[in-house]
């Protein structure tokens, strides 16, 4: 069976404290289309009360995040997908965020991977910042799918 979840933001204004300490994204307020309905517990089940993606099987999960925001400061900000608080290194984007006249620098970040999921466990956004600012996703969206 072919198991997926995503969710998503669209237009969104909500802004979140980022900090040197990586901390979850948690301006998500759209269940995307996902296979829990059909398969229940076989795969990845999107829940947007935490901002993740259970992933409820052990195999090969293709893990695929972009996402449109602007930030408050002058910062290196970086975003990772993480299972539980552990870094996923290979599904990561990083950006050096210059800021002019205190006006917030919009970008754009977008990574795609490869994940062998062999526990159950919750897959999340993480974003971390060089310098202290507020991150606010515009658009965005985080997508599961069961591969293998």
């Amino acid at each position: 069976m072919h198991a997926y979840g995503q969710i998503y933001v669209h237009d969104g204004s909500t802004a979140q404290a980022l900090t040197a300490t990586p901390g979850l994204l948690t301006g998500f307020a759209t269940l995307g289309p996902n296979s829990a309905a059909r398969d229940g517990d076989l795969g990845a089940t999107p829940t947007l009360a935490y901002d993740v993606i259970a992933v409820k099987k052990n195999g090969i999960y293709r893990i695929t995040f972009n996402i449109s925001a602007a930030f408050s400061a002058a910062a290196i900000v970086q975003i990772h997908a993480r299972i539980g608080t552990t870094e996923i290194a290979s599904i990561a984007a990083q950006q050096d965020i210059v800021t002019t006249s205190g006006v917030d620098k919009h970008f754009t970040y977008a990574a795609t991977g490869i994940y062998e999921a062999t526990a159950d466990g919750n897959i999340g956004l993480y974003g971390e910042s060089s310098n202290n600012g507020n991150l606010t996703p515009c658009h965005g969206s985080l997508l599961v799918e069961r591969v293998g």
